[in-house]
């Protein structure tokens, strides 16, 4: 036997019951479930653009690469994540509060051509706060 069947027998062998009444059996059956069930959050399972973001890939709205975390305490989100290119580049940019990348901070920014390094170009663009 495998899957939730499985399941359901491990489990419910684990509990010596005299009685067969429905309602018992009904509170079993939940606590299996409930014990077994694989937790998901919904809006990333169903949005397929998140399914098939793999590790290695460029984030769409930030540039920043998508990259399996070792250790929470030692990963820099404004640090890490940084792959693409330090060579500076011509950007307007609408408008952007002030935001650190790769150890640089960078902003505000309010209707300014500026010269920045070619990720934080991208990571404005990628958001419609700018052009080229």
């Amino acid at each position: 036997m495998f899957g939730w069947g499985r399941r359901a027998s491990l489990f419910l062998s684990t509990f010596a019951t005299t009685a067969n009444s429905t309602r018992k059996n009904q509170k079993l059956a939940e606590q299996v479930v409930l014990v077994n069930a694989a937790l998901i959050d919904e809006s990333v399972t169903t949005d397929i653009h998140r399914v098939f973001r793999m590790a290695g890939t460029l984030h769409g709205n930030s540039g920043l690469m998508k990259k399996r975390v070792e250790s929470l305490e030692r990963f820099d989100p404004q640090i890490e994540p940084v792959v693409l290119s330090g060579e500076d580049v011509r950007v307007h940019v609408y408008y952007s509060p002030e935001f650190n990348l790769n150890g640089m901070k960078f902003g505000p920014y309010d209707s300014s051509t500026v010269q920045i390094p070619i990720y934080a170009a991208v990571f404005l663009l990628a958001r419609g706060l700018g052009r080229v």
